[in-house]
């Protein structure tokens, strides 16, 4: 069986394995080896005038990176294999078989279908029906298919807590800052995912508070909202909860008041970025606390804005950044220090 067209590579794996390498030479012969080794069904002379051919080198060039390579495969009864290449092109011939016979099968079931639908028609018996044609679900206003009987959970939810499931998927929907005339997340979207954070058993009032707070932030309303992620992302494994009042954010349509007073701390973290990263990341929702050097965020989102764009300020400066869940907007909580 010919080997398909195609052949994984998992670059993880593939500079797990080849971090002995060196020069580009040694590389290039082993992709070139594992290439001729897939089309060649996973088998080659272990000849070194053939393995030189296939690798694109002289004999001597190939003896001389032979030692880095050989390590990587496999030599028996004359034959250089490779374990991966070979599991691969294993599986690959297991499943094109089951394929197959599942193919020869139903074909077989169709055509004996066939035969008795013939010897009934000529019988003048009634043949099989036609199965009925599926119902068509009517498409909801936001477009897309809904079925609201997914959400009955969320629904009894929604009620008991007097919040109406509709009302408050169209509040969370037109929550999101519009930007090219439309909402990052559709109605159906923002709908499936609040079902399910209901579901996880949060609160109605607590998810639009958390939502609204969400879109208050400096982030947020950044350029018009247009870096905003969607409501549902936000609802989606309960990332709101991260914005709720308890986490230390503002209430909806306010910004929080400033409250990181290590002035230079601040000035170095300016000079590393930019005065308006400092701004939406750090002068709301952080803290110094010289006592360790760290730099404690209110949440794990901004700590994750702050890993990112910080690194290496943080490694220069033997800072680290962590999340304070008692971060609040008291400004007596936040230590004097310097960097």
């Amino acid at each position: 069986m010919a080997a398909p067209p195609y052949q994984k590579l998992f670059w993880g794996s593939y500079h797990k394995h080849t971090a002995h390498l060196g020069h580009a030479r040694e590389h290039g012969a082993y992709l070139l080896l594992i290439g001729a080794l897939w089309n060649n069904e996973g088998k080659l002379p272990a000849e070194d005038d053939v393995l030189a051919g296939y690798a694109k080198l002289t004999v001597k060039e190939w003896l001389a990176v032979k030692p880095k390579l050989m390590p990587l495969f496999r030599v028996a009864r004359g034959k250089l294999t490779q374990p991966r290449v070979t599991e691969d092109l294993t599986k690959y011939r297991d499943t094109s078989g089951k394929r197959r016979e599942a193919g020869k099968s139903g074909g077989n079931a169709s055509a004996g279908k066939r035969a008795l639908n013939r010897q009934a028609n000529a019988s003048g018996l009634p043949t099989k029906s036609e199965p009925e044609p599926k119902k068509e679900r009517t498409p909801s206003p936001q477009g897309g298919e809904v079925d609201l009987k997914r959400f009955a959970k969320a629904l009894l939810i929604a009620a008991d807590a007097g919040c109406a499931f509709p009302v408050l998927v169209d509040r969370l929907h037109k929550a999101q800052p519009v930007v090219d005339g439309k909402r990052r997340s559709t109605g159906p979207d923002v709908q499936r995912a609040l079902g399910g954070a209901l579901k996880r058993g949060g609160m109605p009032s607590e998810i639009e508070a958390a939502v609204r707070a969400f879109y208050a932030l400096p982030a947020s309303t950044k350029d018009g909202g247009q870096f905003a992620n969607g409501a549902a992302v936000i609802l989606n494994r309960d990332r709101w909860k991260e914005f709720t009042p308890a986490a230390g954010q503002a209430p909806a349509g306010q910004e929080p008041v400033a409250t990181f007073n290590a002035p230079q701390v601040r000035a170095s973290l300016v000079k590393a970025t930019d005065e308006d990263f400092v701004v939406r990341y750090v002068d709301h929702y952080c803290r110094w606390v010289p006592d360790g050097r760290r730099l404690e965020a209110k949440t794990p989102g901004i700590a994750a804005a702050l890993s990112g764009k910080l690194n290496g300020w943080a490694e220069r400066n033997n800072v680290t950044i962590t999340v304070a869940a008692a971060n609040d907007q008291k400004p007596d909580l936040f230590a004097k220090g310097a960097a």
